[in-house]
C-alpha cells in the first residue's frame, strides 16, 4: 500500500509588506501610549479616570511579587 505524499505547510520568512505592516503596528501602539502618557503628565487627562502608563506598569509589577 502507497502511502499519499502529504503537503507541509512551513513557517514562510517575512515579506517586506509583512515587516512594514508590523512596523506599523507597533509604531500606532507607542505612539497610543506615548500620547496618554504626555496628555496625563500634562493635565489634560484626568488622573481619576485615567492614570498615566508609567504609573500603571510598575502597580502591576507590585501586584504581581507581593499580591493585591
Amino acid at each position: 500500500m502507497n502511502a499519499a505524499p502529504v503537503e507541509t505547510t512551513g513557517v514562510l520568512p517575512l515579506s517586506a509588506r509583512s515587516w512594514f505592516i508590523r512596523t506599523l503596528q507597533l509604531t500606532v501602539i507607542a505612539s497610543f501610549i506615548g500620547l496618554w502618557e504626555g496628555l496625563g503628565r500634562a493635565g489634560i487627562l484626568d488622573p481619576f479616570f485615567y492614570s498615566r502608563p508609567s504609573l500603571i506598569v510598575p502597580r502591576l509589577g507590585q501586584w504581581f511579587a507581593e499580591g493585591p
